[in-house]
């Protein structure tokens, strides 16, 4: 989570809060079974909370492989308005930047973050 926090910082990034994902089924772990999963929620420039009344933790159940599910990106998109950037992505998503290993047709991340850096507001997932 440290790294996390200090890439997102160094990125011109502030974390706002922590999003639980709780997982309704036990996972595999070698010191606790996990069943949940953590997501840093962050922005850049001042920008409006459109809401007031969403808890910090939601239950859905497991995805593929580190994929997000449905719910995740429909808080986010209830929570503040766009534009949407996914970091360490596993698919694109229509109206958001998904930035990743498995995306961004081949193209860098670094490249990527560039074009984000031109923008001044930006909520970020890390």
């Amino acid at each position: 989570m440290g790294e996390a926090l200090e890439l997102i910082r160094g990125w011109g990034f502030r974390q706002k809060t922590i999003l639980t994902w709780v997982k309704p089924q036990i996972g595999m772990g070698h010191y606790y079974r996990n069943n949940t999963e953590h997501v840093l929620f962050g922005v850049r420039g001042k920008l409006p909370t459109l809401r007031k009344d969403q808890p910090t933790a939601f239950t859905a159940r497991r995805t593929g492989h580190s994929t997000k599910p449905d719910a995740f990106y429909a808080i986010v998109e209830r929570m503040s308005p766009g534009p949407y950037i996914e970091l360490f992505a596993r698919a694109e998503r229509p109206g958001w930047v998904a930035v990743g290993d498995e995306v961004n047709n081949g193209r860098q991340i670094d490249a990527v973050l560039q074009d984000v850096a031109r923008l001044p507001s930006w909520p970020v997932l890390a």
